[in-house]
């Protein structure tokens, strides 16, 4: 989200229509076309170019649709690190920067916010497999505390709501103390 705010302070003009809301708008409908295609800044879906000439200015079309599609192509699924973290843990490491790429930090920010967004729906049912890939994930050297410490206490904070979330966290002290640490508890308190 803070490349697509980048974006919008970078190309926003006040004689123009575009504007924050506008690109907001535009954003969830692009939540409708999967597999967005743009070929010499041609967008090959009809949908779609009713969809950006009612919210866009003409010229900001395709130079946004290509930023949004560049970056939604790095996406890790919640479901994919869920189901084999080992998998995906060396795109968090070019994520990071640690292979000597350009850190994306942004990228492992959205990737979190996706996480949360994901397990916490109410569609969502904790799995046992899930359990073990998750911990390895919010673990692993490629995520930065703060990064780390958001989602957690994000997630601690929807316990009362979703008690089944405990289990993400439950016999793991390194964790448990992420936690504790950012909410500022002391032991025993909040029992």
């Amino acid at each position: 989200m803070h490349k697509i705010y980048e974006f919008m302070q970078n190309n926003y003009h006040e004689d123009q229509r575009t504007n924050p809301r506008t690109y907001t708008e535009f954003c969830k409908c692009l939540e409708r076309y999967p597999n967005i295609s743009i070929k010499d800044n041609n967008l090959d879906n009809e949908d779609l170019v009713v969809d950006a000439n009612s919210l866009l200015d003409k010229e900001i079309i395709p130079s946004f649709i290509k930023f949004v599609t560049r970056d939604m192509e790095l996406m890790i699924e919640p479901l994919d690190i869920l189901m084999n973290f080992k998998k995906i843990e060396p795109l968090l490491k070019r994520y990071s920067g640690k292979d000597g790429n350009i850190a994306r930090i942004d990228i492992i920010s959205v990737i979190c916010d996706r996480m949360y967004a994901y397990i916490s729906s109410d569609k969502y049912e904790v799995k046992t497999e899930h359990v073990s890939n998750f911990q390895s994930f919010v673990k692993c050297e490629y995520l930065t505390i703060d990064i780390t410490q958001a989602l957690l206490t994000r997630l601690a904070r929807k316990f009362q709501e979703k008690r089944s979330l405990m289990k993400f966290l439950s016999q793991d002290d390194k964790l448990a103390s992420l936690i504790a640490k950012n909410l500022r508890l002391d032991k025993g308190v909040g029992n």
